[in-house]
């Protein structure tokens, strides 16, 4: 059974805070070229190639990328208001809630425009060591729905933590795109009521 969703808007959406910062230019970037990875499809010679898909209990299909080797997309369909889902999946403090190998997160600097600098650190998974990464986030509404993307940088007030054991990770990319369901891909899915919500996630 749904639960009826009356939230339309993420909280973690910001209207847009006067004056800029440092990271601008590359929010802006990673934005153009999340949508670009995100759209094209493996119908109209995109660069992606579908490695498994499921339809139960929700559709998902993973893709990997054709030239670069550790880059994949995720397709998946979830019950539940496109803002309920981005607002999960955006708030780098609620990360531990659904990543099970999430040890801990940190916003180390808010920059207005929904923009963010976050740490995140994850657990150490025997044979591997502790990672850990830090990435400006950028969150944003769109005319096609809700976007959340980060990137990898680097930053004094946060520096390499080797002496411990933990190792930086680098992501070129990661983020989720998350949109509401038409009627029409609904049926076709076979997704009951209403309140259904797509997200296209890419991690490089």
């Amino acid at each position: 059974m749904q639960v009826k969703d009356t939230v339309v808007e993420p909280s973690v959406i910001q209207s847009p805070a006067s004056g800029t910062h440092a990271y601008l230019e590359k929010c802006a970037e990673i934005e153009r070229l999340f949508m670009k990875m995100a759209t094209n499809g493996t119908d109209d010679g995109g660069p992606w190639t579908v490695l498994t898909s499921l339809s139960k209990p929700y559709p998902i299909t993973v893709e990997g990328h054709a030239v670069k080797q550790f880059c994949f997309r995720i397709t998946f369909y979830a019950p539940a208001s496109p803002a309920t889902a981005f607002d999960l999946l955006a708030n780098v403090l609620r990360r531990p809630e659904w990543d099970e190998l999430t040890e801990s997160t940190e916003v180390v600097q808010g920059l207005g425009h929904g923009d963010s600098i976050n740490y995140v650190k994850m657990k150490a998974i025997w044979p591997t060591a502790a990672r850990d990464s830090l990435l400006i986030s950028h969150i944003v509404r769109r005319e096609e729905g809700f976007l959340n993307v980060g990137q990898s940088i680097e930053d004094s007030r946060v520096p390499e933590k080797q002496a411990e054991g933990i190792v930086r990770m680098e992501a070129a990319m990661a983020g989720q795109l998350v949109t509401k369901v038409p009627q029409d891909d609904r049926t076709r899915l076979g997704l009951e009521g209403e309140n259904w919500c797509k997200v296209v996630q890419i991690a490089d």
